[in-house]
């Protein structure tokens, strides 16, 4: 697996890094909506999906921006047969520090 990670344009590049493009690659399901939302969001002034950006606001750490965000992050996983993997991991610049979060997104919420 390689470390070298490739800018998107659009929703559509995310496909290419999933474990399965066909299977997963469809409205509903993480994969494809994690992708939209995070796409979407790249216009924002502070680069994340309105949802998340409001679970930093509704806690402690204020004035969420993203610095960095890896679609389709892999993980080596010894003795499991294959990489875990999740739809986006970020890491977030706070007022009380840098975050770092991974997950997917279920349907089209979140």
């Amino acid at each position: 697996m390689s470390l070298i990670h490739i800018a998107t344009r659009c929703s559509g590049d995310w496909r290419s890094r999933l474990g399965d493009p066909e299977k997963h690659w469809k409205r509903g399901y993480s994969a494809m909506e994690t992708a939209v939302s995070w796409e979407n969001a790249a216009h924002a002034p502070n680069g994340l999906p309105q949802q998340i950006a409001d679970l930093f606001q509704a806690g402690e750490m204020k004035d969420p921006t993203l610095l960095l965000a890896v679609a389709e992050h892999k993980v080596p996983l010894e003795g499991k047969g294959g990489d875990a993997q999740c739809d986006v991991w970020a890491l977030v610049g706070t007022n009380a520090g840098v975050v770092s979060l991974s997950g997917k997104q279920r349907g089209s919420g979140l």
